[in-house]
């Protein structure tokens, strides 16, 4: 089994809104996690990163890469939904949405999303 870190530097981020961060604000948008990650690799001083992104981490990852594709070596991108990709409403697309998520899984993200409900269901909001 490959251990990344024996390998690589790894930086684990949470972005904007998940995890332990700050709870979600109006400028939540896939654009500013983009940015925000941009100013991280600036402040680390890395040219060029190999990055793995799930779900809204793998849509951050291309919003980097074509706004900044010589940043990028090589990204894998995980659960990413390009439908959702800036936040369109997709009507009869409910793949994303809160209310149709497994109650396990509901149940795992409030152990990881310590803003409660509300931070998670605005993570779902196909118009943030």
């Amino acid at each position: 089994m490959l251990t990344y870190a024996k390998h690589f530097k790894v930086y684990a981020i949470d972005l904007r809104g998940h995890g332990k961060t700050s709870q979600l604000t109006a400028d939540f948008s896939i654009k500013n996690s983009a940015k925000d990650i941009l100013k991280l690799i600036d402040h680390l001083q890395i040219k060029k990163v190999k990055a793995i992104g799930l779900s809204f981490g793998g849509l951050t990852l291309l919003e980097l890469a074509s706004s900044n594709p010589e940043r990028i070596q090589a990204i894998i991108l995980i659960g990413a939904s390009q439908s959702n990709k800036g936040g369109e409403n997709n009507e009869g697309d409910n793949t994303f949405s809160y209310e149709t998520l497994p109650k396990s899984f509901v149940e795992e993200l409030k152990k990881i999303h310590y803003h409660g409900e509300a931070q998670i269901k605005a993570l779902f909001n196909p118009n943030a």
